[in-house]
């Protein structure tokens, strides 16, 4: 199995401090998320941990080097987007390289969680996808998932929505090596998927194949500077 670890956004609601470094390199304390999920995937003996990167990227590539000398990882490849191509449109433009099912991981939540129980989660179903939830009073800037009874996801509400109390998604994702298959986006390869988007056009196709999975621990996601302040405190305590 294989680990992509989605590293390329601007972060933008995070200025300034995203203008000197990715969002995924905050300090957080002597520490950061790219290094905090660097330390949680080499346990998992991934075949393959693949990171990508675009916003300020040298400065983003050195310290996952950096980070993976220090953890002796060496089983990380760098993808370099000179455009940004979307949660999804990363995936597609490098499905020759996926051979296998895959992690995905935004690498700008925290998350408390044991990633080889998802894993057991994934394998014991036959699922196109998984998906990770935890429910929140502040829903804002997040997507939302609606459940069924048997935890497959009925809908999927990306982040423009009422923010009423509910299940978001945290982050965290399996999909299936047939995906690639099953949805091969022919509209969207001849500009390399650009704009392809996990959310809006990836899990509304397969919603009946996907299932949700709960995060009891603790979510921090570093959508704005409140989110950031508690995340360094918690790590602090």
């Amino acid at each position: 199995m294989k680990c992509i670890l989605l590293s390329a956004g601007k972060g933008e609601r995070l200025l300034p401090y995203t203008k000197i470094k990715p969002k995924c390199m905050i300090d957080l304390g002597g520490t950061n998320l790219i290094e905090i999920w660097l330390e949680k995937v080499r346990k998992l003996n991934f075949d393959e941990i693949i990171i990508n990167t675009h916003h300020l990227n040298k400065i983003l590539e050195t310290e996952i080097r950096r980070i993976s000398n220090k953890l002796k990882i060496k089983n990380v490849k760098i993808f370099h987007e000179q455009n940004l191509l979307g949660t999804a449109g990363t995936l597609w433009s490098i499905k020759d390289k996926i051979n296998d099912n895959f992690f995905v991981i935004n690498t700008d939540v925290f998350t408390e969680i044991d990633l080889e129980d998802i894993k057991y989660n994934f394998l014991s179903n036959n699922l196109n996808c998984l998906i990770t939830y935890d429910y929140r009073l502040d829903t804002k800037g997040c997507g939302i998932i609606k459940l069924s009874k048997d935890l497959f996801i009925n809908k999927f509400i990306e982040k423009n929505h009422d923010n009423k109390p509910g299940f978001v998604y945290s982050g965290i994702l399996i999909f299936s090596k047939n995906i690639f298959k099953l949805l091969p986006f022919k509209e969207f390869s001849q500009n390399n998927f650009m704009g392809l988007d996990t959310g809006y056009h990836v899990l509304p196709k397969i919603l009946k194949t996907t299932k949700g999975y709960r995060i009891k621990g603790k979510v921090i996601d570093l959508r704005d500077e409140n989110q950031l302040i508690k995340l360094k405190e918690y790590i602090k305590n």
